[in-house]
Parts: C-alpha cells; structure tokens; sequence
C-alpha cells in the first residue's frame, strides 16, 4: 500500500506524464520512413561504407543489424517497459515493483545507446551489436539446457554468429581456454559500469549507488527491501511492526530517470538518422522539468 511520504495526485501526474512521452514518441516515429535521411551516419555507414572483408564488401543488411536491434527491438522493449511503468503509477501504488521496472528501462537503454554512440565508427558499432548478440546467445543457452535441451539451439545462433563476422573480417577474441569473449579486443561492459555510463550521459550524480540501491530491490536483497519500511516499537516488547514508507523521492527519481533514459535513446537514433533529435531532446528536458515541479508543490502541500 502506499507509504508516508507519496502524495497521490503526483503519481497520477507523472502517469499522465509517461502516457503524454509515449503517445509523443510513437506519433514520432509516424512522421518518418525506414530508411536514415540522406547523408546521415546512418545513411552513410549502411549504404555508403567501404568496409570489407572475406566475404566481399559489408551489406547493408550486416551493417543495418546494429540499428535494427537498438533503435528497433530494444527500444521497442523499452516502450513496453515504460508503459508498464505508468501502470503501477497509481494512487494506492505497491512499495515494489516500479524500481524493477525502472532497473530495466536502465538497462536496456544504457545497451541501445552505447550501441548509438555517435563518436564510434561503423565497425565499432557492428562490433558492440554483436557483443550484445553473443550474451543474448549465451544466456539463451542456459534456458536451453535448464530444459533439457540437446544444445542444437545454441550450436544454431553462435555458428551463425560467428560464420556472420568472419566473413566481414571482424577477429574474434577468445581468452586463454580458447572460449569466444569477445571480437577485435572488445568485450561487454558489466551491466553496472554500461548503466552507470548512461547515467552520466544524462548528468546524474551518484549513478551507481542508484543502481545498486534498486538492484537490491530487484533481487529482494535485505537492505533493497528494507528501504521501504520502518519500525514502530510495540509497547511493553522488544519487537517492533513494520510499516510501509515510499518516499515521493524514490518515485519521481524512477518516473524521471526512465523517461530520461528512453527518450534519449530515441535522441540518439534522430540524431544517426538524420532526424529531429533536437525536438526530442526538447521533450526530455521539458517533461523532467514538469516532474520535478509536480514533485515540489507535492512536498510543499
């Protein structure tokens, strides 16, 4: 239930806020075709690019591949993730489960947009997408053998993977077994260095302590969920009864920062595109701007 702290009509706020940031991105993506816009990175890595390797010169499907699982299937994702967000955000609001959600949104946007860095090259980019296919693989592998799999699944998708590269001229990179980590000396960041990256990009201090403090919560660590909660001594014992507490602060830091973090990767795709990435821009800053003065005439009623 809710806690002390949370007043109600913020929360329904920042619900419509999230609903206003999704109904923006999707009328958006309405206004604009799928291919990049002439002369754009975009344009000019997928079909003008002078890469080759084994297999003759790179094509734009290979190269595409980057953007299609960025901006496409994880922004996609990222989309239901913030919807899902704006359906817990209710007057009488559970103590868990935004931070969850939140703790995704962080994820998969700190992927989407390292994999969008403007400042790297074509190859670096087909590089860091692959990085993410080959632990989506790996992980793939251990739901195939918790079931009993013979392991043709994952013999499928890293063959295909690796047959892929190679003939792009992309070197992988194994460790000292011989197992595949990585290409050309590349290897994933931990999840906590990508997310606390992102969180800088988008000038928030103390990224990682935020992260970790919601990972508890995710994992139902002791201290995660004892965040949430204070103890009222009961008279004549030494026992005392938890009560909820869910700080307005808590709420507007996940509202904030998942709005932040899918609209900047949309910002990033504008921006390789060719797009209107500035309009983007605009919407972030100003919906975080609205929030936080929701937030303070919360506090101050």
């Amino acid at each position: 239930m809710f806690g002390e702290g949370v007043d109600s009509s913020f929360v329904v706020r920042a619900a419509e806020q999230v609903d206003a940031v999704l109904v923006f991105s999707t009328n958006l993506k309405g206004r604009y075709g799928t291919t990049p816009e002439p002369g754009s990175t975009a344009d000019l890595e997928i079909f003008h690019n002078a890469e080759r390797g084994p297999g003759g010169p790179w094509t734009p499907e290979n190269v595409r591949r980057p953007y299609d699982i960025s901006g496409g299937l994880l922004l996609m994702a990222l989309g239901n993730y913030l919807r899902s967000l704006q359906l817990v955000l209710v007057p009488e609001m559970a103590l868990y489960g935004f931070q969850v959600i939140a703790r995704s949104i962080v994820e998969g946007a700190a992927s989407a947009a390292w994999v969008l860095d403007p400042a790297i090259n074509i190859r670096d980019r087909v590089i860091r997408a692959a990085l993410l296919e080959h632990e989506s693989i790996l992980e793939a592998r251990k739901v195939e053998s918790a079931g009993g799999g013979d392991g043709s699944g994952y013999n499928k998708q890293i063959l295909e993977l690796r047959t892929r590269l190679a003939l792009m001229g992309i070197a992988e990179y194994l460790n000292r077994k011989s197992v595949l980590i990585g290409f050309e000396g590349k290897t994933l960041p931990p999840k906590t260095d990508a997310a606390s990256d992102l969180l800088r990009l988008l000038d928030i201090d103390h990224g990682e302590m935020w992260y970790r403090a919601i990972s508890g919560v995710a994992h139902s660590v002791l201290y995660g969920v004892t965040q949430y909660l204070t103890g009222e001594p009961i008279p004549g014992t030494n026992r005392a009864t938890l009560k909820p507490k869910l700080p307005l602060d808590a709420v507007i830091g996940a509202v904030v920062l998942s709005i932040n973090a899918y609209l900047f990767v949309i910002q990033r795709h504008f921006f390789l595109w060719g797009r209107d990435a500035a309009a983007v821009d605009m919407m972030r800053r100003a919906t975080s701007l609205e929030l936080i003065n929701a937030a303070v005439v919360a506090k101050a009623s």
